[in-house]
């Protein structure tokens, strides 16, 4: 998954998960035609120094950082956002963890984005830029996994391909993201013969978890600079952790 931090101050929330934590071996590496760049990584609340603010320190490409990084449950996510100095440079990131990659963002441009979960080696996402003139006409769009949530007009599908998962850059801000989505998911029910597992918030994201090992289906809105947030959608039988 990807997608990314707005610059200024983040919130971080209460993290539902417990069990044993975990440690992961996560090298982050950013590159791209710009000489330099801000990068912006968030970690996991568990970790020192999870949370930092603004864009990030400029440093000189290629760049790359190895750090332990420590999870409970079986969501450990990281973020990197990076921003050229030069505004005609091109930049891009990876994450991997234990030596699997799970997120990055090759597509180039000025800006890129990377989300991924230090423990779920399957779940990488690599967004497609957008134009601002490409915003679709018409009624607004609706799940291809949950056909009856409704999204924010305007919102725009990445492209994918797994049948499986799919994600949505939407044009509104994240709390106005959350204030659309929430309500209309069963939050703390059932869905589907799928249980209701749990809820992860930290860092401008939010998650909410049904299933098991054999049906997992999640739900992740993101803080998104490009548009203004996004939302990710997976299901998956069977699953490669379970909840």
């Amino acid at each position: 998954m990807v997608a990314l931090l707005v610059a200024g101050a983040f919130f971080v929330g209460p993290v539902l998960l417990h069990g044993r934590a975990h440690t992961f071996a996560v090298t982050i590496e950013v590159g791209g035609t710009a000489k330099t760049a801000n990068v912006l990584v968030v970690l996991p609340d568990e970790n020192v120094s999870a949370v930092e603010d603004g864009d990030g320190p400029e440093v000189t490409l290629p760049w790359r950082q190895e750090l332990t990084v420590q999870g409970r449950g079986n969501f450990t996510f990281i973020r990197v956002q990076v921003i050229a100095s030069d505004s005609k440079g091109e930049v891009t990131c990876r994450i991997t963890s234990n030596g699997q990659t799970v997120a990055e963002d090759v597509d180039g441009g000025g800006y890129a984005q990377c989300l991924g979960n230090a423990n779920d080696y399957t779940e990488d996402w690599t967004p497609s830029p957008t134009s601002p003139t490409e915003v679709p006409t018409g009624p607004p769009p609706h799940s291809d996994i949950i056909p009856e949530l409704t999204l924010p007009l305007g919102s725009i599908g990445m492209p994918s391909v797994e049948d499986w998962r799919e994600r949505w850059e939407m044009p509104v801000p994240y709390a106005e993201a959350l204030q659309a989505i929430r309500p209309q998911l069963p939050i703390g029910r059932d869905y589907e013969g799928l249980r209701w597992c749990q809820e992860h918030v930290e860092n401008e994201l939010t998650m909410w978890v049904w299933g098991d090992k054999n049906d997992l289906m999640y739900v992740l809105v993101d803080d998104n600079v490009r548009t203004g947030s996004a939302v990710s959608i997976s299901r998956r039988s069977p699953s490669p952790t379970g909840c």
